[in-house]
């Protein structure tokens, strides 16, 4: 049976804790403000692991995702081109921040970057099961929902 994915979060330590976590990584998962320093610092475990940044879709009341991003992907391109080049890394979507913000009432708050890919990952799972499956996904209340953005925005 396939083994299930192993998400860590920021700085995260196995040594000398591999018996009761492991130590396999399937998933990376850094924040927008720590992602070039924890790159920089782990460039060894960063080329060998799919990398997740969590960017606040919004950021003192002012929607800043896609300047962040394109600030953060230069950053990387400059200070460390040659492990840019070999990365495997994406973005969190900043509709997926927003509609956890706006479902959940955060007002002007931002939720951490765990709940982020908490949410990003359920958002993943459902889209895929919609798109896969004709007959619609649960929305856990024994409801079917058909809508083609299950996660994001339907129900």
């Amino acid at each position: 049976p396939p083994q299930p994915p192993k998400v860590r979060f920021n700085d995260y330590q196995i040594d000398g804790f591999e018996s009761d976590i492991g130590s396999r990584v399937t998933l990376w998962v850094v924040s927008d403000y720590s992602c070039t320093r924890l790159l920089t610092k782990h460039a060894a475990r960063a080329a060998g692991t799919r990398v997740l940044v969590a960017i606040p879709y919004r950021n003192k009341g002012r929607n800043d995702y896609h300047r962040k991003r394109r600030q953060l992907a230069a950053e990387l391109e400059q200070k460390l081109p040659q492990l840019a080049a070999r990365l495997d890394l994406d973005y969190i979507p900043a509709l997926v921040g927003r509609d956890l913000v706006q479902r959940y009432r955060f007002g002007l708050l931002w939720p951490s970057s765990g709940l982020l890919t908490i949410w990003h990952l359920i958002c993943q799972r459902t889209s895929f099961r919609a798109s896969h499956e004709r007959t619609g996904v649960s929305d856990g209340g024994g409801r079917k929902n058909t809508s083609s953005h299950a996660g994001h925005g339907g129900g």
